[in-house]
């Protein structure tokens, strides 16, 4: 019995870049389905910086170069603020570059709150009550 081959369509334009996106997707559902949810929030968070920089190098903010791809999440941030001033809003936002930096904000806390805590102080369960929040804002970001 012969194994039946699925033709994808490569889109027009990156098509590298698709392929990546499409597997980043894959990984991020398995593994909100699965309860992995820094994994989720990472790869969202390299999505989002991935368009912050197409972006801001389309608006000639940023010039496309190895340094470019090094520039933090909070940098990446901080130059669409400048470069767009003016609160973009719909009906998922009042202020999408607010929103977004919250996340970050967010996102920091957890990644680097799971463990870390003062000394002497009872640490915060913070997987079971933040995290699937910032899956969600996450993935309504990135689709809004």
């Amino acid at each position: 019995m012969s194994k039946k081959v699925q033709i994808i369509p490569i889109p027009n334009g990156n098509s590298t870049k698709y392929f990546s996106y499409r597997e980043a997707w894959g990984r991020i559902n398995g593994a909100i389905a699965r309860g992995f949810y820094l994994e989720a929030v990472t790869l969202e968070e390299s999505i989002i910086s991935d368009r912050l920089i197409s972006y801001l190098c389309k608006t000639k903010v940023l010039v496309a170069d190895e340094k470019t791809e090094r520039k933090n999440f909070s940098q990446l941030i901080a130059k669409w603020k400048k470069q767009v001033p003016n609160p973009i809003s719909d009906k998922y936002y009042d202020d999408l570059q607010t929103s977004l930096d919250n996340w970050r904000e967010s996102r920091n806390k957890i990644v680097h709150g799971m463990v870390k805590s003062i000394p002497g102080k009872d640490h915060q369960d913070i997987l079971d009550s933040v995290v699937p929040n910032l899956v969600n804002f996450s993935s309504a970001f990135l689709f809004c």
